[in-house]
């Protein structure tokens, strides 16, 4: 995490919490859109495109340590943490062994349904948390029946509806369960309460809204308000289109084995709650179904996303715990070769989870550690050093930190090539990385290439292209 540069959306991810320490505002300097269909509209004055929370968080890591991407990226790294507690926790409470419990985090802990989004500086780990933490509250005020539960339960998705929109999920989720559980007029008591105190949370925004009104509805407008993917309604209700398109993309990120374990461990839920009688367990398994319907209802089918879904495979991977249990206990009980089988079966399951769990890129890390293009705070700092400081770059998400970081004049790769900014804006410099490659390789530029560093050839290296802008050209694309 220190050690790599940029990934996806982290040059915008990893930037407000930077720009709260320097002006109190969330910003993105290097995304100056001025174009009102653009979902970036004006974001270097202040940014709505995502609920604040996790970048104020973030603020606070930066407050004590490097302004890098390794340290926008432990908001999620230590909300990954907690999540793993929170799973632990509520195998526990729905009946499990404390060797459920282990399975059902650890196995989790090493699947790529975690992992991806706990090394990312991106608000979809903190949201996750904070949807664990609601069902923990929920699940305690359906054994006390005291309305201060309930109250967090509000508190905890207001905090996760100020981190990202997806926690609608799981606050219509438990409004259901609140309903369901309850009797009489508390039926809508109840989930009244906690949307009423989820909205209190929510209007902490306000003053941050009502310093740039406008920007605020025309960036929320864009971001969450388009017609793309038809009706939200519908979506919701009909999801199939929807279901298709995120299987699809999710099925080669995962993994098949991955993604199979986790609907094997919603569906274990259900079977284990069912022959045991353990209705939390069932729940359990209906919140992960649920989340994923209601996701992909929400997002469409235009849009993929992967971070999100750590809230329903979590939960599914409870009941994978549950399952390594059960089958570990029945082959203890059938003596020494049921052991010795039960022990193999475990480290059968570590050994699947390794070979998807990213240990490759560690593993090249370690070996070139003392490579600086395996090092990239150095690395950029290397890059800085060969750069005149009054010229205006053009850079690619690996490195965009870096450059606002020292002050330079940035404009984001994306600005240009999403339509954010004209691609008549002027700049200076073109800073190409591993990523113009792997998003952007079709397009062609008018620039002269003055060097490379590093090797495109490495997968797991850092590698840049600096060049030159023509100053003959009115547009860098052809």
């Amino acid at each position: 995490m220190y050690r790599s540069a940029g990934g996806q959306d982290e040059e915008c991810y990893a930037v407000p919490g930077l720009t709260i320490l320097e002006t109190g505002l969330p910003k993105l300097p290097h995304l100056p859109s001025r174009n009102p269909e653009s979902p970036y509209y004006r974001s270097d004055e202040a940014v709505y495109l995502e609920p604040p929370l996790s970048f104020y968080v973030q603020a606070l890591f930066y407050a004590v340590l490097p302004d890098l991407y390794g340290t926008a990226r432990l908001v999620s790294a230590f909300a990954g943490i907690a999540i793993l507690f929170a799973m632990a926790r509520l195998a526990r409470l729905s009946g499990g062994t404390p060797r459920a419990a282990l399975w059902g985090a650890g196995l989790f802990m090493m699947s790529r349904w975690f992992y991806f989004n706990t090394i990312a500086a991106r608000p979809d780990a903190l949201c996750t948390l904070f949807g664990f933490l609601a069902i923990l509250s929920t699940e305690a005020w359906t054994r006390h029946r005291t309305w201060r539960w309930l109250v967090l339960t509000g508190l905890w998705i207001g905090l996760g509806g100020m981190t990202h929109p997806f926690a609608l999920v799981y606050a219509i989720q438990l409004a259901v369960w609140v309903f369901l559980v309850e009797r009489g007029w508390k039926r809508l008591l109840g989930p009244l309460a906690m949307a009423a105190v989820a909205v209190a949370v929510a209007t902490l925004w306000i003053p941050l809204i009502l310093q740039f009104p406008e920007t605020f509805q025309i960036q929320f407008r864009n971001q969450f308000l388009h017609d793309r993917g038809g009706s939200l309604l519908l979506r919701s209700l009909w999801p199939w289109e929807s279901i298709a398109f995120h299987v699809g993309f999710l099925w080669p990120h995962i993994n098949p084995w991955q993604f199979l374990l986790a609907i094997g461990g919603a569906i274990a839920c259900l079977v284990f709650s069912r022959r045991e009688g353990r209705s939390l367990l069932s729940t359990i398994g209906w919140l992960s179904i649920s989340g994923a319907w209601l996701l992909c209802g929400l997002v469409g089918a235009h849009h993929p996303v992967f971070g999100y879904f750590s809230y329903p495979s979590a939960l599914a991977f409870i009941g994978v715990g549950w399952t390594v249990d059960r089958l570990s206990r029945w082959l203890s009980e059938r003596g020494r070769v049921g052991r010795a089988a039960g022990l193999g079966f475990a480290m059968l399951l570590v050994v699947a989870m390794l070979l998807g769990s990213g240990i490759r890129v560690t593993w090249a890390y370690f070996r070139n550690w003392n490579r600086i293009d395996f090092d990239a705070p150095r690395f950029v700092e290397q890059l800085l050093a060969r750069l005149p400081r009054d010229a205006t770059f053009l850079v690619d998400e690996e490195f965009a930190l870096d450059f606002i970081r020292d002050g330079r004049r940035t404009l984001a790769f994306r600005a240009i090539v999403e339509g954010a900014v004209p691609p008549s804006t002027p700049y200076d410099y073109r800073i190409e990385g591993r990523s113009t490659d792997r998003y952007f390789a079709h397009l062609r530029w008018d620039d002269n290439l003055l060097w490379t560093e590093g090797d495109p050839r490495d997968p797991y290296g850092i590698y840049v292209k600096v060049h030159r802008r023509k100053a003959s050209e009115s547009s860098p694309l052809r």
